[in-house]
């Protein structure tokens, strides 16, 4: 006789198949700017050609700064670090900027092909989340930081800013950074 949730006990603890961990991570969030409406008037075939095209140009920038790709969805990319990681050589925000010029570099091809540049966002923040790993997927990451993160990236436009970093990341390497920031509040 079975006992009950004896297979989930069973694969979850003896076999492994399912276990989390804290860990301490850096995540920056990246989203095509107006997607919706330039999804609209590529159509789905060339705009997912649209995406490729950014895609493309993250997967450029990972061995260069030692980030990890934690999920697409949609038009949005979810880069992440072990917290040291993204905190050496501001590898966290230099991503974002790497990015950044390496599309400036193709955005006049990017303009002829898809009549519109391609013009993105972002929004950094780090700090402890819960990480589970699964044998049958994925890691996944759970908790306050990943929220944080989506709630920043909401607000680069209405304050018209193409890149929110949070005060935690900030104050740990301001006072190295070659990049500059004003206080949103």
């Amino acid at each position: 006789m079975k006992l009950p949730f004896q297979n989930w006990f069973t694969n979850t603890f003896l076999n492994h198949n399912l276990f989390s961990r804290k860990e301490r991570r850096i995540f920056l969030f990246l989203d095509i700017k107006s997607s919706t409406a330039t999804a609209e008037r590529l159509g789905h075939a060339k705009y997912s050609v649209f995406l490729e095209t950014f895609f493309s140009h993250i997967y450029e920038v990972l061995p260069l700064s030692g980030a990890e790709i934690y999920q697409f969805v949609g038009d949005e990319a979810v880069l992440t670090w072990k917290f040291s990681n993204g905190l050496n050589k501001q590898n966290c925000i230099r991503s974002f900027f790497l990015i950044k010029e390496l599309i400036a570099v193709s955005q006049s091809e990017i303009i002829r092909e898809f009549g519109q540049p391609l013009i993105f966002k972002g929004a950094i923040h780090g700090g402890n989340v819960t990480a589970i790993n699964n044998i049958h997927q994925p890691k996944s990451y759970h908790g306050a930081v990943l929220n944080i993160t989506a709630r920043l990236q909401e607000l680069c436009n209405p304050y018209h800013e193409e890149l929110i970093v949070s005060g935690e990341i900030w104050r740990r390497i301001a006072r190295s950074s070659i990049y500059s920031a004003s206080d949103l509040g």
